[in-house]
């Protein structure tokens, strides 16, 4: 069977099946390209926090910043791999990150923030990571 792949889209037929490959073949197929929304909202005591960064990762790469309602938008290509990471400083984000696998329909992607600040660094040992 021959399958044609491409992030963000759809084909008729979805398959090809050749029994025997005796002589050249022309195999169409058409392509119909679907975009799904991750949108959420980002909270601080209950109220919208504004001015947040949000960060998307995965089969495709983008940053947003929350508008006055703490909301955001993503607009991503069915079936991909997503992650979606918040960051301002001073605020500790929960959940940290949310992941999306196999994309196939609009999702929420919510996070409440407090304050605080996050630690971060690496441990070495005679100069390489652990």
């Amino acid at each position: 069977n021959l399958v044609p792949r491409k992030l963000g889209y759809d084909f008729t037929p979805p398959s090809y099946s050749i029994s025997s490959l005796d002589r050249d073949e022309v195999l169409d197929f058409t392509g119909v390209y679907t975009t799904y929304v991750i949108e959420g909202k980002i909270t601080f005591q209950g109220n919208p926090l504004p001015n947040v960064t949000v960060n998307l990762n995965g089969s495709q790469s983008g940053s947003t910043v929350t508008d006055s309602s703490g909301n955001f938008t993503f607009t991503v290509p069915k079936y991909g791999d997503y992650t979606v990471r918040p960051t301002l400083s001073g605020y500790i984000f929960a959940p940290q990150q949310l992941t999306f696998n196999n994309v196939t329909s609009n999702l929420r992607a919510d996070f409440a923030a407090r304050e605080g600040f996050a630690i971060g660094g690496q441990i070495l040992r005679n100069g390489y990571p652990v």
